[in-house]
């Protein structure tokens, strides 16, 4: 989760000092070493604000690296040099990788003045029969342009993402920051500011890209407030206690005080006094009595731009200098960075595997929310298996969870319970998170009477490449069969994202990342992502395909609904289906797959309350799950709900016929509940 948000932040900052144009929108474009990052801003009043962000955790100057070393260094090795499994994920060669990597790297960097640079390698590695490799190659500009512009195609995709998702234009954006050194190359500048193929914004150049982040880490450390140091002061020094902000718009801030003594001190007659010791002559505050209990308060002075210094002199009632711990402070007068917000939308992964999200993406962080969620099976106290998972993701897709980035779960096992927990049974659910994006996740189970809790950190397990392999092979054959149907069709919307696919070369990388994560754990961590990547696409095209059908379906359904609560709703229902209806107009008229499918999931859950409260529907049920009784995962708790609910239905007692066939629902086929759906969720929203 922590991406270069953080850095792009203090870069953001650093150039807000510069920056005067109150209330322009800019976009930073901040192509690091191995990530990227896409920020739209806005200065307003002195005032940073985050309008949207997006970004890539596996793509910068790096991947450009690695695909002059793979794609150019590697075959023009092999024709001169027939080198035994020359792998990047093979131990043996890992060295002269290495050597390959740091030689692009160079070679980039001289490429960003020249048409061409020499490389030489000696040795580069000792071949089978003991002798030196030396690697000599001239690396043309044209070959690593070439390269680089899938990658400039991939960022130039996020940013448009990031305006169209605040409905932003061109014209609506006055100036691209660059950010990265990558940022220097002639070819990704060409792109980035076409008005057809690129953003079609003005470049804003005034600052070196290469700088922006030391400039930008310096001024960020400049002003912050250290605190109070708890450590014992010398002998005499009397501690003091500030108020104040270290950056802000206010020409001449408020700073408060207080002079710690013990208690029964008198500092009646005591002054202190702020000096500007960098201007010439220095500039004073004058001397500001203290109160009997030694509080104060009083203005300063700034220039905008400047990190200001402040001695601090206090004096006895004599008129002598006392040493004081801090004894300075500094201020910036120029733009407040206000609260970070949330770069993606958090959430759970359901057992139907969709993500209800909890924080949206741009919710001011801290942040932290609270939502009431069923279990979807029972768990038995004490059974050996059995655990509750709570995966947290984040991303922005709600329809499927594990196209989601899983960063953490809390576990809930069989042992750790005071009893059974029937299907259905209510967890109440909170997450929270702060402005360095710690991440705290608790579970609440009312019929316990207790809380479980868990300090999520961003850390990821080890990537199963053999895996992801079998995943990869299955997504490709998924795309080769939808490209066919996209063709036949002529579907607009879903040729548009198979192009993106190959623009970006998805496949490409998705071939190579395997075998280099054999060695590399950012490599495997990269083919996980771009997996996730390529099954987004598919699924997207998929969906752009289904919208006749979902078309279809929606108005079926809705149909089903209205003569539904015609039949059985109440005033409550009746107006729920109000609000429906006027979401299944705009749905049709948007005709996009999304909309399709969150409103179809609307109709179907004002369905499901009313024919649960139907005794036709509960004995419709009854039988269906009475037949399959012998595939349930409890023979004898299976047995035990179903005389129960036929007791309550020859009782007339449709509560309880409705109580026990909710937890039957909850135990499925053992065949089934070893196929967790997505990321193992074990709850429905």
């Amino acid at each position: 989760m922590q991406s270069a948000a953080a850095g792009t932040g203090r870069r953001r900052l650093a150039y807000g000092f510069r920056n005067s144009a109150d209330g322009e929108l800019w976009l930073v474009y901040d192509f690091g070493g191995g990530t990227f990052d896409a920020a739209v801003i806005q200065l307003r009043d002195g005032l940073f604000r985050v309008v949207n962000h997006g970004g890539d955790r596996h793509l910068g100057g790096k991947l450009l690296d690695w695909a002059v070393v793979t794609e150019t260094f590697v075959p023009a090795l092999l024709r001169e040099h027939p080198l035994e499994d020359f792998q990047r994920g093979n131990p043996r060669w890992r060295a002269a990788f290495a050597k390959l990597k740091m030689a692009a790297e160079n070679a980039k960097i001289r490429l960003s003045r020249d048409v061409e640079a020499e490389v030489c390698i000696d040795p580069l590695c000792i071949d089978a029969k003991g002798e030196r490799v030396v690697f000599e190659y001239e690396l043309k500009q044209a070959e690593v342009e070439r390269l680089l512009d899938p990658l400039v195609t991939r960022s130039l995709n996020i940013c448009k993402r990031v305006l169209a998702e605040k409905r932003l234009g061109p014209g609506d954006v006055a100036r691209v920051l660059l950010v990265g050194g990558s940022t220097l190359t002639p070819a990704l500048r060409r792109r980035l500011s076409d008005p057809k193929d690129g953003l079609g914004i003005p470049l804003e150049y005034s600052i070196d890209p290469m700088t922006i982040v030391a400039r930008g880490a310096a001024l960020f450390a400049a002003t912050q407030r250290l605190e109070t140091a708890t450590a014992p002061v010398a002998t005499g020094t009397l501690r003091l206690q500030l108020e104040y902000e270290p950056v802000g718009c206010d020409p001449a801030p408020l700073v408060g005080g207080k002079v710690l003594v013990e208690a029964g001190q008198d500092l009646t007659g005591y002054t202190i006094e702020f000096v500007a010791a960098e201007a010439q002559p220095p500039r004073r505050t004058g001397r500001i009595r203290l109160a009997s209990k030694g509080a104060f308060v009083t203005n300063l002075w700034a220039e905008k731009g400047r990190v200001h210094t402040f001695l601090i002199e206090l004096r006895d009632s004599e008129g002598r200098l006392a040493p004081t711990e801090p004894d300075r402070l500094t201020y910036t007068l120029g733009a407040v960075a206000t609260n970070p917000p949330l770069t993606h939308s958090l959430g759970v992964a359901t057992a139907s595997n969709e993500m209800d999200v909890f924080l949206a993406k741009g919710t001011s962080l801290p942040a932290g929310k609270r939502k009431v969620h069923r279990t979807a099976f029972l768990v038995r106290k004490g059974q050996a298996g059995d655990v509750l998972r709570l995966p947290v993701v984040e991303g922005e897709n709600v329809r499927r969870a594990d196209r989601n980035r899983l960063i953490g779960t809390l576990l809930i096992a069989a042992d750790q319970l005071d009893r059974d927990l029937p299907a259905l049974t209510e967890i109440e659910i909170s997450i929270e998170i702060d402005t360095s994006r710690l991440l705290n996740a608790r579970a609440y189970i009312p019929l316990l009477d207790k809380e479980f809790d868990q300090v999520i950190r961003f850390d990821q397990g080890a990537v199963d490449l053999d895996r992801l392999t079998g995943e990869i092979a299955e997504e490709k054959r998924r795309l080769s069969r939808l490209r066919r149907q996209a063709e036949e069709l002529g579907n607009p919307s879903a040729l548009r994202v198979l192009r993106r696919v190959d623009e970006e070369r998805l496949l490409h990388e998705l071939d190579a990342d395997p075998a280099a994560g054999r060695g590399d754990a950012d490599a495997a961590d990269k083919c996980q992502s771009r997996l996730i990547d390529l099954k987004s696409a598919v699924d997207a095209a998929e969906f752009a395909l289904e919208t006749p059908a979902l078309l279809e379906k929606l108005q079926s359904e809705w149909a089903d609904l209205q003569a539904l609560v015609q039949a059985h709703g109440d005033g409550n229902d009746k107006q729920r289906a109000e609000v429906l209806q006027g979401e299944v107009r705009q749905a049709r008229a948007a005709q996009d797959p999304d909309v399709l499918n969150g409103t179809l999931k609307g109709v179907r859950r004002l369905a499901a309350e009313l024919n649960w409260q139907q005794p036709g529907y509960l004995l419709l049920v009854l039988n269906y799950l009475d037949r399959e009784r012998g595939t349930m995962r409890d023979q004898a708790q299976a047995g035990r709900l179903l005389e129960r609910a036929q007791r309550a239905r020859r009782a007339g007692d449709w509560a309880g016929l409705r109580d026990a066939l909710q937890q039957l629902i909850g135990l499925p086929p053992p065949e089934k509940r070893g196929l967790a759906r997505g990321h193992g969720g074990a709850t429905y929203a």
